[in-house]
């Protein structure tokens, strides 16, 4: 039996299930969703928060800030990677090989981090502990993409997981997407509620198309809202060292996986701007404009769809 058939959500559903309106995979506990495990949270003034709807840039834009300060990571087997607070939800046994090690440790404590810590998390805004993070004058960086390429990214993802065992086909996962119900959705709500913030909340708006535009405005930007001064060449020793060329080089150093979740090797694919072109039929993009960007342009939300 697999992991993941170890588990089953609504309906049989072994992919992801419900719970308060949002959609978890299989490996979320729902106890621990519904409990205040995440308010009990100890925040620290120094802790540093990358939140984003998985593959939205999350994984380069804390590779930058590792780059840009001086940040106290998880280590376990031959990979490192930032605090990961979604782990403190989930459901060890569910998850194979080191990284459930991982997420058994971040949820007994185990792990001391005497650094500042750099915090990863792809939670919706309404179950994230914000009021507590603001208390402590934590700092978020809070990281989106055009949904047509985070919704391309997400489908190859998914294939890579469990060496593809519970991967929907194309057309499947772009209407799952379209209709909002996709694994950690829906993604209208994250992006909306993640975007009333600002800088007043703490919080620092990045995209991913900025990143493949303008890094070095980003990086200095980033820099700035931590408090950390860089040189000019400091900036072009970052932008050399997370390139992604030598992120998909270093995947396995900056992520606990084994073979037995998914091949590191393929995290990182073609990292572009636009390549949702390649993928969509006419049909799909109309539906996906009608259901997602008219929605997204209602709230006053735009991307660039390419570059």
């Amino acid at each position: 039996m697999s992991t993941a058939r170890k588990h089953r959500g609504e309906g049989g559903e072994t992919r992801k299930f419900q719970c308060n309106g949002l959609y978890f995979p299989y490996y979320f506990d729902k106890e621990k969703i519904t409990s205040d495990v995440l308010e009990q949270f100890k925040w620290r003034g120094s802790d540093v928060v990358v939140a984003g709807f998985p593959k939205s840039g999350t994984s380069w834009l804390l590779y930058l800030l590792e780059h840009i300060g001086d940040f106290g990571l998880l280590h376990e087997g031959k990979g490192s990677e930032p605090f990961y607070m979604d782990a403190l939800l989930m459901d060890p046994s569910l998850v194979p090989g080191v990284r459930s090690k991982m997420i058994a440790k971040i949820q007994t404590g185990e792990y001391q981090i005497e650094k500042p810590r750099l915090i990863r998390s792809h939670l919706h805004f309404k179950l994230f502990p914000f009021k507590q993070a603001k208390d402590k004058n934590v700092k978020l960086i809070y990281i989106a993409r055009n949904p047509k390429d985070v919704c391309v990214s997400y489908f190859y993802y998914q294939r890579m997981q469990l060496n593809g065992s519970l991967a929907l086909k194309w057309d499947e996962f772009v209407e799952e997407f379209t209709q909002d119900r996709c694994v950690l959705g829906p993604w209208l709500e994250h992006v909306i509620d993640w975007k009333k913030l600002g800088i007043d909340d703490n919080v620092l708006h990045v995209t991913y198309e900025d990143m493949k535009d303008n890094l070095d405005r980003v990086i200095r930007n980033c820099a700035g809202f931590i408090g950390v001064d860089l040189s000019d060449e400091d900036i072009r020793r970052i932008k050399i060292n997370c390139s992604m060329e030598e992120m998909r080089e270093s995947t396995h150093k900056y992520n606990i996986v084994d073979d037995s979740y998914f091949d590191a090797k393929l995290f990182v694919r073609k990292g572009i701007v636009g390549d949702w072109k390649n993928h969509f039929s006419v049909f799909q993009n109309e539906n996906f404009e009608k259901e997602i960007v008219e929605k997204l342009e209602e709230a006053g939300i735009y991307f660039k769809y390419e570059i």
